[in-house]
């Protein structure tokens, strides 16, 4: 574990090191508590590229990332977190304070950081990296490779609150086709749900595929989605 957050702190230098507006945002924002999240973590530990950086503030502080925005004339946008999608340099950081998280605003977590990698809809994303106190958390993560399963992660109260379904959906058969990935029968379940009760299921992936990607759907990936869904039906009425 310990080699993994050497790996996060080398990754996060290397790209301070080429550019000087990361750097200063980066140590602009240290008082805030941040923690990384997510796919930036993964991409280290596995040697990928890095394309954006999920940080989450644990601060009351609610105010102080958009005056940074300001002085520092940096180029945004809002995000779906309520938070800011930063562009610095050729970066891209997406950042929201912790207190925001719709898990803990609707109450089914604590508000901690502790509990931050139960808010993960799926184990495969479940990383985090408290920054500050260089505490890495990536049970969930390591679990989904080791049994090479895709799974829930939170509570039943917290599954039934994800408010991107079919983006979730689309992500979990992404993963599952690009990494040979297994998808475990409760998720099977929960697609076979939406996939019922919505006759336009393909059509609402893809539209959440584009949205969030920026990419038309590859026709492989469509393939591989549709051919699952059938084996899933005929196992259930076998």
């Amino acid at each position: 574990m310990d080699n993994y957050a050497t790996q996060i702190d080398d990754k996060l230098n290397e790209l301070k090191n080429n550019s000087k507006k990361f750097l200063k945002f980066l140590d602009k924002i240290t008082s805030l508590n941040p923690i990384i999240i997510g796919g930036f973590i993964r991409n280290i530990i596995n040697d990928e590229p890095v394309r954006d950086i999920d940080i989450i503030l644990n601060s009351n502080d609610d105010k102080q990332i958009e005056k940074i925005i300001k002085i520092d004339n940096l180029k945004y946008k809002i995000n779906s977190f309520k938070g800011y999608k930063i562009f610095i340099d050729n970066y891209t950081i997406d950042i929201w304070y912790l207190k925001n998280h719709n898990l803990f605003k609707e109450g089914i977590y604590e508000p901690t950081i502790n509990n931050l990698n139960e808010t993960t809809f799926i184990n495969y994303d479940s990383l985090v990296y408290d920054l500050n106190n260089k505490q890495l958390n990536i049970n969930h993560y390591l679990e989904s490779i080791n049994n090479n399963m895709i799974n829930f992660v939170g509570t039943k109260e917290a599954i039934e609150n994800n408010k991107q379904t079919f983006l979730s959906i689309g992500k979990i058969f992404l993963i599952s086709y690009k990494k040979k990935m297994d998808i475990s029968e409760e998720i099977k379940e929960y697609i076979l749900r939406y996939y019922t009760e919505y006759p336009d299921f393909m059509k609402k992936l893809k539209n959440e595929y584009v949205r969030h990607y920026n990419l038309t759907m590859d026709e492989d990936l469509e393939e591989f989605i549709e051919t699952n869904i059938k084996q899933y039906m005929k196992k259930r009425t076998n």
